[in-house]
């Protein structure tokens, strides 16, 4: 049931917006999508749409999802009028397409015709694929089951709706919460259609990318500008991330990662009682093998050279076991509860006879930071945090810090399952120069790329999983917002500025 404090945001915010949103689409629309359920997420990612929308003249749409409470809907028409994705057009949309849509729901046999899936020249195999293992929380599609080709179905008819949009108006921006899943099928619509996108939109640093040129759409939205890299002056950055990883590595950084990985409840471990506890031999070097969240978009980082986290983890496992001049240890993903995945490791580490390599619970992340020797991943901020202790790093993917000359990168399976039956052993510590630029690099993602204040209008407080939210204190921000024209607000000129400049990433600029 909708609270009078609610209904009288909601009233707000209609009244507000009315006046704000273009109604003609003469030069234009802005397409945005709202498939998410958070009050705090339907708000700031609709109002950073509809702020772009007026900077450049443009009609904006908005694209929301078949399912939700009365709350959701009431909320994402306060703000815009212009909303599809109502069930009539999306069943329409679906019966218009049922041939093409039938022929390929027939085409897909097995996972490799999932992933490699092309519709009509778009390639949205692996945005599929991590939709249904986000939506049924599996760590790997097997079978093509029944609840599997749901999913499935679903999708691709989304595909084809977003598709007659894009044919049917004058698209010249899109802006997306996210470029992975359902969202990353607008993304490639984008790219095939040379549609400027701005995406993801993270409330919490308040950072977007800008794709323009075919190009960008290769790289993963967080990996910086060499010519901002360039223009970073190394004594200062050094100094700031001496402070930055200090809070950083005590917890004292609010994020659900942080506070779990380097929480003052785990134990730092020295290298003998690791040693000791698991086995080890004392003479070989320690090779950490740094787990991901199954289910969360194993194809959101560029060049991954598995079908998923769990092919990855597996295959890498089966190598490393055949090189007998490493130890090597297996750590489960901080977060691991939060995405029901609790345990889902320990199955797969049974199966390989190797449970007893898996870290336990205990074990604070600087034990693994301070006294290990190689860390392995696709591409986790523990590569990160690694390369910034001097260490090497090897990666199964091209997440936003590789490409810089500090990370081990083979490129291929073949090379990487080659380096971790023999050389990862001999890996050596990162030399001088490249020390610089991981520091570069990590202070344009920890730091540049985090230019939220309370004082931005959107809600006057950071929004965490697992965190409680204040949704009454929310909802008489957003009232007090409304009585402020939107020119005059905080975060408009922030991404006025931004519009306006030709600069990727949206920055932290009194820090660059």
């Amino acid at each position: 049931m909708m609270s009078n404090l609610f209904l009288k945001m909601v009233e707000s915010n209609r009244l507000f917006w009315s006046d704000v949103n273009k109604k003609d689409d003469d030069n234009g629309c802005l397409l945005y999508e709202m498939f998410y359920s958070e009050p705090e997420m339907i708000y700031g990612i609709s109002k950073t749409a509809l702020t772009i929308a007026k900077q450049k003249s443009l009609k904006p749409i908005c694209i929301t999802g078949l399912r939700g409470k009365k709350e959701r809907f009431s909320l994402i028409n306060s703000m815009n009028d212009t909303v599809v994705g109502d069930l009539f057009s999306f069943f329409k949309s679906s019966a218009i397409s049922v041939v093409p849509i039938l022929k390929t729901m027939i085409s897909i046999r097995n996972k490799k015709d999932l992933l490699n899936l092309e519709i009509d020249g778009y390639k949205v195999g692996h945005h599929i694929y991590d939709a249904i293992l986000k939506a049924l929380y599996i760590p790997e599609i097997n079978k093509m089951t029944l609840p599997v080709r749901k999913i499935l179905l679903l999708e691709i008819c989304y595909f084809y709706f977003f598709k007659k949009i894009i044919e049917n108006e004058k698209v010249k921006v899109i802006v997306l919460g996210d470029n992975v899943y359902r969202c990353g099928l607008l993304f490639e619509l984008a790219r095939h259609n040379n549609i400027e996108c701005i995406t993801p939109i993270n409330l919490n640093g308040f950072s977007m990318c800008r794709y323009i040129d075919k190009g960008d759409f290769e790289n993963h939205d967080r990996k910086p500008d060499m010519a901002v890299l360039k223009s970073l002056d190394n004594n200062f950055i050094d100094n700031y991330l001496e402070s930055y990883f200090s809070k950083r590595f005590g917890a004292s950084l609010e994020h659900h990662d942080v506070l779990k990985a380097f929480s003052n409840d785990k134990t730092v471990y020295n290298k003998l009682d690791i040693i000791k506890q698991y086995g080890l031999n004392k003479d070989l070097p320690i090779v950490v093998v740094m787990s991901h969240i199954f289910c969360d978009a194993p194809h959101s980082y560029p060049g991954m050279i598995y079908d998923d986290y769990k092919h990855w983890l597996v295959n890498t496992i089966k190598n490393l076991k055949k090189n007998k001049k490493v130890n090597f240890l297996i750590k489960e993903h901080p977060s691991a509860d939060l995405y029901n995945e609790k345990g889902v490791i320990n199955k797969i580490l049974k199966d390989l006879d190797c449970e007893h390599l898996l870290l336990k619970e205990d074990v604070h992340n600087l034990t693994i930071l301070n006294y290990f020797d190689v860390v392995v991943t696709c591409g986790g901020t523990i590569g990160q945090e690694f390369a910034y202790k001097g260490k090497p790093v090897v990666l199964a993917a091209q997440p936003p810090y590789s490409g810089f000359g500090f990370t081990v990168e083979p490129g291929s399976k073949d090379l990487y399952e080659e380096l971790m039956r023999t050389g990862i052993e001999s890996l050596e510590l990162l030399g001088k120069n490249q020390k610089e630029m991981v520091n570069k690099v990590l202070y344009h993602d920890f730091v540049l790329l985090d230019s939220y204040s309370d004082d931005l209008e959107l809600g006057g407080e950071r929004f965490y999983i697992g965190r409680e939210f204040d949704y009454d204190r929310f909802s008489k921000k957003i009232i007090d917002y409304n009585k402020v024209p939107i020119d005059n607000q905080i975060m408009y000129k922030k991404l006025e500025n931004y519009i306006l400049s030709d600069k990727k990433h949206l920055l932290r600029e009194e820090e660059v």
